[in-house]
């Protein structure tokens, strides 16, 4: 949850890159002088502008002498220089500032995602951690129903997958709290282990299993006499007998 505290600490840096920006600016723009812009049509010919009237050099001597056009003072004290150079500083003070916005947006992001999968990862440890304290679901149905399979005469592939699956239909029905990475042998293989089974036959009955389903090698029938020996094993001490 968000304190209070928290949230005036997460709104310092975008206040105080809001400031910075328009302190900057106003100094720029104090140092550069006010701006001017020429009114609309300067530099054209007025209408009905007179030829122009061409004087002698005699003419020219009765004429008074020529006053300069006054100009804006330049500022006191400020060299040109140096108003320029402010002004770059200025800038590039600015694009550090965005720069800076943006790697704080960046961190910020990989924080709250960072929080998220901790937050994520302590809620599923929490819900393990509750499972075991559950009471284990009642494996003989199960476990006779993978006997049966064993014992069918189907074909050595169908008999022991038939088996693994008659555990993992009972572990998937159970309730018992179970990882989002949990795959259905995972999670079976867990909740047998939560048991007094013999973890060695819980193993040698996984492993068949697996090389049933999954390998390259065609089961055979000694591959199902190991899986109904494992079967035997875990049945004979699941519940501590």
């Amino acid at each position: 949850m968000t304190t209070r505290g928290g949230l005036q600490r997460r709104t310092v840096v975008p206040v105080t890159l809001a400031a910075l920006v328009l302190l900057l600016a106003v100094l720029g723009a104090g140092l550069r002088g006010p701006w001017t812009a020429d009114p609309p049509g300067a530099g054209l010919p007025e209408a009905g502008t007179p030829p122009p009237v061409t004087v002698t050099e005699s003419e020219t001597a009765l004429l008074p002498e020529e006053v300069p056009t006054p100009t804006d003072p330049p500022l006191a004290g400020i060299p040109a220089w140096a108003s320029d150079t402010v002004l770059a500083l200025a800038i590039a003070a600015l694009l550090g500032l965005v720069a800076l916005g943006a790697w704080w947006l960046w961190r910020r992001r990989r924080t709250l995602r960072t929080d998220a999968l901790r937050a994520e990862a302590a809620g599923t440890v929490s819900a393990l951690e509750a499972g075991e304290d559950e009471e284990v679901p009642d494996l003989s149905p199960a476990l006779r129903r993978a006997a049966a399979a064993l014992g069918a005469g189907a074909a050595p592939a169908d008999a022991i997958v038939g088996a693994w699956v008659a555990l993992e239909e009972t572990a998937a029905a159970s309730g018992a709290a179970r990882s989002a990475a949990d795959t259905p042998t995972e999670f079976t293989t867990r909740l047998l282990h939560r048991t007094a089974a013999d973890p060695d036959a819980v193993a040698r009955l996984r492993d068949v299993y697996r090389a049933a389903r999954f390998g390259s090698r065609a089961p055979t029938d000694d591959d199902v006499a190991a899986a109904a020996a494992a079967l035997e094993r875990i049945e004979s001490t699941w519940e501590g007998r």
